[in-house]
């Protein structure tokens, strides 16, 4: 189902047909078939308006049978749900992008000769976002918790005071618990918080 939410969010049409990677991880003791990983991203993904074909590829080989199975389709619903809860929140998908900048730095990305860095990332960024609002009608038309934060900035040296943004679409939330990974929280919707030395907060 992950396999299948990964690529259907970012329409990659190889990766669910040509570049489909089906094996048995143990095949002399009645393994079952495993999907995995996802991959192949780097021509086929993003294109096209984010809002259509929401079930990307559903009419190819036997995908079809799987989509009009209701437990595939409720498991389906409530793994994105979970996911866009999480890691494919909109601000989870941007720190992720945000950190891989990060990682692979300036320098490379001169040495690579590649321009407007910047530009095309946020690009697949807007894209990502308006492609998951889209599966969220989709999947849920009656509405989906979703949450969502951004941070003013998320990396530099101690003294280093964080401005934090609840974005989250929460029915009738009414309390919020920030845990900022260094033993304080805060009760706020929209809390600051200073980090006062260097380290990985989660």
């Amino acid at each position: 189902i992950d396999y299948f939410i990964l690529h259907n969010l970012s329409k990659n049409s190889d990766g669910l047909l040509l570049s489909m990677w089906i094996y048995n991880p143990d095949p002399n003791n009645g393994g079952k078939l495993t999907f995995g990983p996802p991959w192949d991203h780097d021509l086929g993904s993003f294109e096209g308006n984010p809002s259509s074909r929401l079930t990307h590829r559903s009419d190819r080989l036997w995908y079809a049978q799987l989509f009009q199975d209701p437990w595939f389709v409720e498991q389906y619903q409530n793994r994105w749900a979970m996911w866009r809860n999480g890691i494919l929140s909109d601000g989870g998908m941007n720190q992720v992008f945000d950190d891989l900048v990060a990682e692979i730095g300036g320098d490379a990305v001169v040495r690579d000769g590649v321009n407007n860095l910047t530009s095309r990332i946020d690009t697949v960024k807007a894209w990502l976002s308006s492609r998951a609002a889209a599966l969220d009608e989709e999947l849920n038309p009656d509405g989906l918790n979703v949450i969502s934060f951004t941070a003013d900035q998320t990396q530099g040296a101690p003294p280093l005071t964080v401005q934090f943004t609840d974005q989250s679409t929460v029915v009738d939330a009414n309390a919020w618990l920030w845990d900022f990974g260094d033993g304080h929280t805060a009760s706020q919707q929209h809390p600051s918080h200073t980090y006062l030395t260097s380290g990985f907060y989660d």
